[in-house]
């Protein structure tokens, strides 16, 4: 059997195309323990008001920029998740109690910085699919098969690595593996290492252009719920 796999950070509310690739998948690997991304869209994301002028919504942080993805734990001291409620109240003409509402379904607030995304993300998967990919977790398959990482691979060599180890966690299954990603992964792999993952491991590279027939390539990098909240119906059959 041929599998696509999503390897990725999670993602709060993430935008389109990247959750298109998550549903689409067989499989995915969250890397639950890299170190976390800053000014990224890893704890935030992007919605737009009525004029079309973009914003954040973000998780406050209040572990080093440092710490690993499920090391790392959140500021409650402020009522962020209302915080984000007010903003979409105010872009998307909602009353703050719905806005609320819509977020609550979908986020729910932990300490850990890892659980309050991973979560909100699983939750908005569920959303669209009856039934989930298989799911693994990087510290999971790095204590399963440790010596594929004694030297700590960072970059194109961790996806490769984790690739293996995950044929390897489901050999009875799996034939070949496809990395599934995005088109900016020429940026951070090269050619040659794609053939030399096709001669040594049988694994191969699946690039997903896919952006909403109704978006531009900027509004494409909107939040997911900017779309659920503008365009429900059409966006539930765009996505599956």
């Amino acid at each position: 059997m041929i599998y696509d796999i999503v390897i990725t950070q999670p993602r709060y509310l993430p935008w389109l195309p990247y959750l298109r690739r998550m549903i689409k998948a067989d499989g995915i690997i969250i890397l639950d323990d890299v170190q976390r991304s800053t000014r990224e869209y890893e704890n935030r994301c992007l919605v737009a008001d009525q004029s079309r002028k973009h914003h954040w919504l973000t998780i406050p942080v209040s572990s080093s920029s440092r710490a690993k993805i499920n090391e790392a734990q959140i500021t409650n001291k402020e009522p962020w998740l209302l915080y984000h409620a007010r903003k979409l109240s105010g872009y998307y003409s909602l009353n703050e109690p719905g806005a609320f509402n819509i977020l609550s379904e979908f986020v729910n607030i932990h300490e850990s910085y890892f659980n309050t995304i991973h979560n909100s993300l699983m939750n908005v998967l569920r959303y669209h699919v009856s039934e989930m990919p298989n799911l693994s977790y990087s510290s999971e398959l790095k204590e399963a098969y440790p010596h594929l990482f004694q030297s700590n691979p960072v970059g194109s060599e961790l996806i490769i690595r984790l690739m293996i180890a995950y044929k390897l966690e489901n050999h009875s299954e799996i034939h070949k593996l496809n990395y599934f990603t995005g088109t900016d992964v020429k940026n951070y792999i090269k050619q040659d290492e794609i053939d030399m993952w096709m001669n040594m491991y049988d694994i191969g590279l699946k690039i997903d252009d896919w952006r909403p027939n109704h978006c531009n390539t900027e509004e494409a990098k909107l939040s997911w719920i900017h779309h659920f909240i503008l365009h429900h119906k059409s966006l539930m059959e765009q996505l599956q």
